[in-house]
């Protein structure tokens, strides 16, 4: 996920280096997001955008159920690693544009747009929303997802033992119920929208002192337990947040 604009609470350099060693390959088998979105995402043959797209895993999955996959990112892998990656796997390739997303023209709409953890960057995530909205075709899909910060458990969570990563994400954007009233007064049918997945726990590893580096383990270590005792969906500490919906006309 990069971009250059100045609403932007993360710097363009923080990306770059944080992806340097990303590994390229499709979403993990036991990855919560992707049989979310499924369950109301029809397959292609079709075009899908995702916008943030680096490092592809998402691109793959949109591109195995039959769709022509474009992308946006300023990643500087983007073109040239992820590009030949996407390519080796034989699916069809629109427009993977290596650059800001606020300058992204493509001069078309997609029958799909997609963004995972992107828009809780922005203080004005309202705008960087509706730019998304555009860009989905009449009939089209849009899928959002971002991590739920916002739930009091994980919001406790994060803010203790994950600060410097919290304080890269504006709280007050997870909110898909915000995101519902924007889609449904522009022409969106909602599909799903709302808190998902079990209990789970990560961080970012980063400006932890040894307290909150041992706290985080036991977290971790206690993580399958809670994620089979505790009931899933529940906005106090599901892990995700997101909407799917189609535009109607």
């Amino acid at each position: 996920m990069s971009v250059t604009n100045q609403s932007n609470l993360v710097d363009q350099s923080f990306w770059n280096n944080n992806y340097t060693r990303a590994v390229l390959q499709p979403p993990a088998e036991h990855n919560q997001v992707q049989p979310w979105y499924e369950k109301h995402i029809p397959g292609g043959p079709g075009s899908c955008l995702e916008i943030g797209c680096f490092p592809g895993q998402f691109l793959a999955a949109f591109g195995a159920m039959g769709y022509e996959i474009n992308g946006v990112d300023l990643t500087p892998r983007t073109k040239s690693d992820m590009l030949p990656w996407l390519e080796s796997l034989g699916y069809p390739i629109g427009e993977i544009y290596e650059g800001d997303f606020f300058k992204f023209d493509p001069g078309k709409q997609f029958d799909l747009v997609a963004s995972f953890g992107f828009i809780e960057h922005f203080p004005d995530w309202d705008r960087v929303l509706q730019m998304h909205m555009d860009f989905v075709a009449p009939g089209g899909y849009l899928v959002i997802s971002v991590p739920n910060f916002r739930g009091f458990v994980q919001k406790a969570l994060h803010y203790m033992l994950d600060k410097e990563n919290y304080d890269r994400h504006v709280i007050s954007a997870m909110a898909p119920e915000k995101w519902r009233v924007q889609l449904e007064g522009d022409g969106f049918e909602i599909l799903e929208s709302g808190y998902f997945s079990a209990f789970s726990f990560w961080t970012e590893d980063d400006g932890q002192n040894l307290l909150q580096r041992g706290a985080a383990k036991v977290v971790r270590y206690m993580t399958p337990t809670l994620s089979r005792l505790l009931p899933k969906n529940q906005p106090a500490y599901a892990p995700y947040c997101g909407v799917v919906a189609r535009r109607q006309g």
